[in-house]
């Protein structure tokens, strides 16, 4: 588990956010009790008596791990907010976006699915592309290096933004972004 120093922004409390990090620990705590249980599960002596077991584990990974790592993700792109940089990431949301706005009215636009998710921003083999995730085990298509994140799911805006302050809080998160990590990613993605 990792630890994020975040302090309030925007309409973001202080007490928002340390609910919000409470619940990555409840996800990375999951998720190590769930490999576990797996590593047990493998020693069974019979396959038959641990294949429901195995099977309810193995989705429950899938769900807990990843709702671990997109937190690690969101809250990383969090730590020390820095200016948009002209770099390759920039020129990379320009060719698919038209500009870095254009990405940012897309996420906005996404932003309003009902329901709970995430917006991901991830390079892929059809470039630079915004993704709507419902569930954390319903990602994004396979080796989909993931950019920038948005927590769309009630607990992360909720309290301090409404029902109706989706918009709000993303432009929050925009203003707030340390976008030297997303260029980070991106190189890496290249």
């Amino acid at each position: 588990m990792k630890d994020f120093k975040i302090a309030a922004f925007g309409g973001l409390s202080a007490a928002s956010i340390e609910a919000h990090l409470g619940l990555y620990k409840g996800y990375a705590e999951q998720t190590a009790a769930v490999m576990t249980e797996l590593q047990a599960a493998a020693k069974a002596p019979s396959t038959a008596a641990v294949l429901t077991s195995r099977e309810t584990l193995a989705r429950r990974l899938a769900f807990e791990g990843n709702g671990e790592r997109l937190h690690e993700l969101f809250f990383e792109q969090f730590g020390a907010p820095t200016a948009p940089a002209q770099g390759d990431f920039d020129q990379a949301l320009a060719s698919r976006f038209g500009s870095f706005q254009g990405w940012q009215d897309d996420i906005l636009e996404l932003g309003k699915t009902r329901g709970p998710g995430w917006v991901a921003t991830c390079a892929g083999a059809h470039g630079i592309e915004n993704y709507w995730i419902d569930l954390h085990e319903l990602t994004l298509p396979a080796e989909s290096p993931i950019l920038y994140l948005v927590d769309l799911w009630e607990h992360a805006y909720w309290t301090d933004y409404g029902a109706k302050g989706r918009e709000r809080y993303m432009r929050d998160l925009f203003a707030h972004t340390n976008w030297d990590i997303l260029e980070q990613r991106h190189a890496r993605a290249r």
